[in-house]
C-alpha cells in the first residue's frame, strides 16, 4: 500500500515538473533602438495557462500546441506593429516581435522557479 502511494506521489510530481518550468533564452534583437544581445528568462504553467518574462505579471498562454507554444499572437490593424511572442517545443527556436523589434534565439529548459510577485505600488 505505501509502495503504492509513493509511486502515485512520484508520477504526480513528475506530470507537475513536465507543466511548470522555466525557459532560459538567448538571442540577438534587431531594429529600433539598436541591435543587441537579448536575454531572458520565462516562467511557464502549462497546466494553468499562465507565463510571464523576467520579473513580471502573470499573463494567459495564448496557445499551446504540440510544437509550439504562443505565448502572444496579436497581429495588429492600427500600424503600430504586433506582438508575437513564441518557443517551438522541438527545437528550442525562440521568437519575440513586437512593433519593429525583432529578438530571435534559443531556449533551454530550467527547474520551474515560480512566478515572481510584484510587489503593490499602494
Amino acid at each position: 500500500m505505501i509502495k503504492v502511494a509513493m509511486s502515485l506521489a512520484l508520477a504526480a510530481a513528475s506530470a507537475q515538473s513536465a507543466d511548470q518550468f522555466d525557459l532560459i533564452c538567448t538571442g540577438k534583437s534587431q531594429g529600433y533602438p539598436a541591435d543587441q544581445s537579448e536575454n531572458a528568462t520565462y516562467h511557464v504553467d502549462l497546466a494553468a495557462k499562465q507565463w510571464c518574462r523576467g520579473e513580471c505579471s502573470v499573463q494567459v498562454i495564448e496557445r499551446i500546441e504540440p510544437s509550439v507554444i504562443w505565448f502572444k499572437d496579436q497581429p495588429t490593424t492600427s500600424g503600430k506593429g504586433e506582438w508575437i511572442e513564441y518557443v517551438d517545443r522541438v527545437s528550442g527556436k525562440w521568437v519575440r516581435e513586437m512593433g519593429p523589434w525583432v529578438t530571435e534565439g534559443t531556449c533551454e529548459p530550467a527547474p520551474f522557479t515560480g512566478f515572481p510577485s510584484a510587489p503593490n505600488k499602494f
